[in-house]
C-alpha cells in the first residue's frame, strides 16, 4: 500500500468553455467560412483566458487570433489552414486542454486525412484521456500513413498490450527493429506481453536487454520480479522489487516530445519540471518548480511539486515548509495536506503528522492511501483503537479493497480481537475466493490462532492444499506443513516439512527459523499443533 510520493503531482490542468468561438471577444468563425468546401469541419471550444497567467494568455490569444484571419481569408492555401489547425491543436495539448485539442487535431486530420501526425497525435491524446479503443484507432491510421515514423507502431503495441489483445500485439512489435531508439521500449513491451501470457522465462531476457538500454527505468524491476516469481525464483524477485520504481521506459517520439516546447508561464515550468521528475532527474525538477514558485508564488502546485522533488533528493527538511505554507493557503487541499502528513511521518514528527493526516482523511474519506497512511500514524503511537476504526470505516466504504482487509484483521489479531479477525478474513474469503493474501492470512489464522476454539483444521487444510497446488511456492508450503500439523498429521508434517527444505535451497531467515521450531516441535513425539 505504499503510495510513491509523485503520485499525487498535480496535473496541469485549465478549465475550458465550449463556446463555438476562436476567440473571446470576436464572432466565432463557422465550418461553411473555412477555406474548404468540401470538408465538414468542426467549431472548436475555446477555454476562458480570464485565469490564466498573462504569458499563457497572450500566446493562446494570438494563436487564436492568427487561426480567424486564416480561416476567414479564402486565398489562404488549404494546407496552411491544416497546419494552423495543427498548431492550435499542439498548444491547446500542451497545456493540457483536451477537449480544443481533440477537436483542432480532427479538423487537420479531415483537411488532409493522409498526413500521420494528426491521428498520432489523437492517439496520444485519446491515450492520455484513458480512451484506450479510439487511440488504438487513430493510432493504427497514423502508422498506415506514415510506416516509417516508429512512434505510432510501438505506441500501438502498447495500447494492444494494454487492452489485453496479445497476439495483435505481438504481429505489430514483431517486425520492429531491435536496435536504435525505439529498441529499449520494444523490448520492455515483449516482456510485458511473455509475462501477461504467464511465460515467466521469456519475460527475464528482453527485460534484462531493455534494463542494460535503459538502466534509469527502474519499473522494468517490477516486471523482472514478476517474471522470477513466476518461475519460483523468489530471492530473485524480492531482490528485483526492491530495486523497483516509477520510471519506466518513454518511446522516442519526436510530435509528442516537442509540446513541452510550446509552454510559457507558471505551466511550461511544472510541465517541465513534472518530465524532469519522471525522468528521475529531480535536481532539475527542483529547478523548474522553484522557477514556477517564483513565476506564481501563490501556486499551490509549485509548491508541492517542488516539495515531491526534494523529497526524493533526501531534502525532507526543505520540503516542509514549502507544504506547510500550502496548507496555511489553502486549508482544505488534500494533496498539500497528505504530502505533509507523508513527510513528518518520515521525519517522525508524528504528532503533526496525525493532524494533518486526520485532515486529509476528511476531506477525501474514500481515499485508501490516505487512510491508510492515517493508521500507520496511529498505529505508531498507540491509537489503535482508531486505526482499527478508521480501517472499519474505510473497509464499509471500499469493501474491495484487500490490503484494508488484511491490515484490519492483523490490528485485531494484535489486539486479541481474534474472533473479530477470523470473521473479517473469512467474509472477505466467501466474497473474494481467488485472492491469494486473504486465503494465506485466513489459514494462518485457523491453523494458529492463540484461541484454540477458533481454530478449524479441516478447512485450514483444505484451503492450503488449493493454494499450493494452485501455487507451489515456499509460503504456502508452510501454511501447509502449518494445516497439517493443525490436524495431528504429524508424520506427514513432518515428511512436508523435509521436502520443503529440500526443494527450496534459499529460504528467508524468518521462514527458515519458524520451519525448524515446527520440525523441533513435531520430532517431540507429542501433539504437533502449533
Amino acid at each position: 500500500m505504499k503510495r510513491l510520493f509523485s503520485s499525487y503531482f498535480l496535473l496541469v490542468t485549465i478549465l475550458t468553455a465550449s463556446l463555438d468561438v476562436f476567440s473571446q471577444t470576436e464572432k466565432p468563425v463557422m465550418d461553411g467560412e473555412l477555406n474548404a468546401p468540401s470538408k465538414a469541419l468542426i467549431p472548436v471550444p475555446v477555454p476562458s483566458l480570464d485565469n490564466l497567467e498573462p504569458a499563457v494568455a497572450n500566446q493562446i490569444f494570438a494563436v487564436q487570433q492568427s487561426m480567424r484571419k486564416l480561416a476567414m481569408d479564402k486565398q489562404t492555401p488549404q494546407d496552411e489552414v491544416e497546419e494552423a489547425f495543427g498548431l492550435m491543436g499542439r498548444i491547446y495539448h500542451a497545456y493540457e486542454i483536451f477537449d480544443s485539442a481533440g477537436v483542432c487535431y480532427t479538423n487537420a486530420c479531415r483537411l488532409d486525412p493522409n498526413d500521420y501526425q494528426w491521428p498520432h497525435m489523437l492517439g496520444y491524446l485519446r491515450e492520455q484521456q484513458g480512451a484506450l479503443d479510439e487511440a488504438l484507432g487513430f493510432y493504427t491510421q497514423s502508422m498506415e500513413s506514415n510506416p516509417q515514423y516508429l512512434a505510432s507502431r510501438v505506441r500501438l503495441g502498447r495500447v494492444l498490450i494494454q487492452l489485453n489483445r496479445l497476439e495483435e500485439a505481438k504481429q505489430i512489435l514483431g517486425v520492429m527493429p531491435l536496435e536504435g531508439p525505439q529498441a529499449a521500449a520494444v523490448l520492455q513491451s515483449v516482456g510485458e506481453i511473455a509475462l501477461a501470457e504467464q511465460k515467466y522465462e521469456n519475460a527475464i531476457a528482453p527485460l534484462k536487454r531493455a534494463l542494460e538500454m535503459v538502466p534509469e527505468a527502474n519499473r522494468i524491476h517490477y516486471l523482472l520480479g514478476m517474471a522470477h516469481r513466476g518461475i519460483g525464483q523468489i530471492e530473485k524477485a524480492e531482490k528485483e522489487l526492491e530495486l523497483s520504481g516509477p520510471i519506466g521506459i518513454r518511446p522516442p517520439d519526436p510530435l509528442v516530445d516537442q509540446l513541452p516546447d510550446l509552454l510559457e508561464g507558471e505551466r511550461v515550468y511544472l510541465i517541465r519540471g513534472r518530465m524532469a521528475y519522471g525522468a528521475g532527474d529531480y535536481e532539475e525538477a527542483v529547478g523548474a518548480f522553484e522557477k514556477a514558485l517564483d513565476a506564481a508564488p501563490e501556486s499551490i502546485r509549485a509548491m508541492v511539486n517542488l516539495a515531491a522533488a526534494l523529497v526524493r533528493l533526501d531534502r525532507h527538511s526543505d520540503a516542509i515548509p514549502h507544504l506547510r505554507k500550502a496548507v496555511e493557503t489553502e486549508p482544505a487541499h488534500f494533496n498539500a495536506r497528505f504530502n505533509l502528513g507523508v513527510v513528518l511521518m518520515q521525519q517522525k514528527l508524528i504528532d503533526e503528522a496525525i493532524i494533518h493526516l486526520r485532515r486529509a482523511a476528511e476531506l477525501m474519506p474514500s481515499d485508501v492511501q490516505a487512510v491508510w497512511e492515517l493508521v500507520q500514524a496511529l498505529n505508531s503511537k498507540g491509537f489503535v483503537r482508531e486505526a482499527i476504526d478508521r480501517l472499519y470505516g474505510l473497509g464499509s466504504r471500499l469493501p474491495n479493497e484487500e490490503n484494508v482487509v488484511l491490515q484490519l484483521a492483523l490490528l485485531l489479531q494484535n489486539s486479541n480481537r481474534h474472533a473479530e479477525a477470523g470473521y473479517v478474513l473469512m467474509q472477505a474469503h466467501t466474497r473474494f475466493p481467488d485472492r491469494g493474501r486473504t486465503a494465506q492470512m485466513l489459514v494462518r489464522h485457523l491453523a494458529t490462532c492463540p484461541d484454540k476454539t477458533l481454530r478449524n483444521g479441516p478447512v485450514a487444510l483444505d484451503l492450503a492444499k488449493i493454494l499450493h497446488q494452485s501455487q507451489p511456492n515456499i509460503e504456502n508450503g508452510e501454511l501447509l506443513a502449518l494445516a497439517l500439523c493443525e490436524n495431528n498429521l504429524c508424520t506427514e508434517a513432518e515428511q512436508w516439512v523435509r521436502q520443503l527444505f529440500s526443494q527450496y535451497q534459499n529460504i528467508q531467515i524468518a521462514t527458515k527459523t519458524r520451519l525448524e521450531t515446527l520440525l523441533a516441535l513435531i520430532q517431540k513425539g507429542e501433539a504437533c499443533r502449533p
